[in-house]
């Protein structure tokens, strides 16, 4: 059954325009004033989102975890998760990223049947949104910024449009938050099965592969956002996936942004369409949360229920007080990180809520 990992970023490109030169001063001695003549800088902004298909998913992931392996192993590389995004590689050797993210893909190339890479730069005045309420016109750049989490859904909506004569898929989305899109409507109705993973790129080997592909993207695109400086990053660092690359452009008027705006003011419902089982972490640490968090994030409790979810092909939350009203006691799982979490917990289990078993991983 053919499997298609998806996932998004944003290309965000400063664009810095230098005074010119006045006339007859070599360019050795001038130097602007403050007095307007100053550069100034602009910004460029593309939502961008990549897709990785392969036709057996457990075959992948067997191939991800030895590619994996392998890679660290070669940059001699501790392995501390069980997944790695291209933050976690970034985060243990920066400078050699690039070549990690390289050699993963050129390990992972046999069993990767072929990637998409999605863009949408908008170089028009406004883009209309809302379109079945209170309509609104949006500064292309106030659209991206407000609405560029939800892209993976838009993406997974234009493969269809790709290829329509593919059957049987499963899409693997990596967690997205959005208003209601004609491309969520389509989505929907359509014979593919959706599957939504919370931290996606920590738990799901096709979407951290996606991942990855984005950051390689980011880091040697140049000139105009089009196909051609979009794919040569990757083709030139991994030539055998050349033949296996594909680019749609989202950013034109007509039918690609008439799917990508929302047209109400009410967010996508994504309870059906989430990845079970979830494991909902239980941490409510004492000092600053997001003081704590890389270092939580990084540590064999955090990970080791990584790798359950992984390994039962699930994903993994943080709990939040809503969640409550979600969860599913027959289906998912609850890991209190310390006595006060387990504490927390009854107390929940006082107020009349079913809860889901408890996972404890190995420290």
């Amino acid at each position: 059954m053919p499997i298609v990992g998806f996932d998004s970023s944003i290309l965000n490109r400063p664009i810095t325009e230098l005074p010119s030169i006045p006339e007859g001063i070599a360019p050795s001695i001038f130097r602007p004033t403050d007095s307007g003549s100053k550069g100034y800088e602009l910004v460029l902004k593309a939502m961008m989102g990549a897709s990785v298909k392969t036709q057996d998913e457990d075959k992948f992931r067997s191939h991800y975890e030895q590619s994996l392996s392998n890679t660290l192993a070669k940059f001699r590389i501790q392995r501390k998760k069980p997944i790695y995004k291209a933050y976690h590689f970034a985060s243990q050797n920066p400078q050699t990223t690039p070549d990690m993210i390289s050699y993963l893909l050129s390990q992972l190339e046999p069993s990767i049947e072929r990637i998409d890479v999605y863009c949408a730069y908008y170089n028009q005045p406004y883009v209309s949104c809302f379109g079945e309420s209170a309509g609104q016109r949006m500064l292309p750049i106030v659209f991206i910024e407000r609405f560029q989490n939800a892209f993976p859904h838009v993406c997974a909506w234009k493969y269809l449009v790709k290829y329509p004569y593919e059957t049987d898929l499963v899409f693997q989305i990596d967690h997205f938050e959005s208003k209601i899109t004609p491309a969520w409507r389509v989505l929907k109705t359509s014979n593919v099965q959706l599957q939504v993973f919370y931290s996606g790129g920590e738990c799901n080997p096709l979407v951290a592969t996606a991942d990855v592909i984005l950051r390689l993207i980011e880091l040697f695109q140049y000139g105009n956002v089009n196909g051609r400086s979009l794919l040569s990053p990757i083709v030139d660092h991994i030539p055998p996936l050349e033949s296996k690359l594909r680019f749609h452009n989202l950013g034109g008027k007509g039918e690609d942004q008439h799917h990508t705006a929302p047209v109400v003011n009410l967010d996508i419902n994504l309870t059906e369409c989430i990845k079970r089982p979830i494991y909902y972490i239980i941490w409510r640490p004492e000092k600053e949360r997001a003081e704590m968090k890389p270092i939580f994030e990084w540590g064999v409790f955090y990970n080791g229920v990584l790798a359950e979810a992984i390994r039962t092909k699930g994903c993994v939350k943080y709990f939040r007080d809503e969640d409550v009203i979600h969860w599913d006691p027959n289906q998912d799982f609850v890991s209190p990180f310390s006595k006060n979490d387990e504490h927390f917990l009854s107390r929940i289990k006082e107020l009349g809520h079913d809860i889901p078993r408890i996972f404890r991983p190995r420290l």
